[in-house]
């Protein structure tokens, strides 16, 4: 299972250490209209720094 987060590829993998942070082309990224990338969720070990990186790309879209 693969989960898309709209913050920059190097942000994610600064905070998620336990997953694999799939890079995503540019053209995918033109069609989620920002820097994005996937993470590979095949456990839910370590599911913690998944559920942090959402709330923080919440956060930042929300004080856009």
């Amino acid at each position: 299972m693969s989960i898309v987060l709209m913050l920059p590829e190097e942000e994610i993998k600064n905070n998620v250490k336990y997953h694999r942070v799939k890079h995503l082309s540019d053209g995918i990224q033109k069609f989620y209209n920002g820097p994005c990338a996937a993470v590979v969720i095949d456990s839910s070990d370590n599911i913690e720094e998944i559920l942090n990186t959402i709330k923080l790309a919440i956060d930042k879209h929300n004080s856009a």
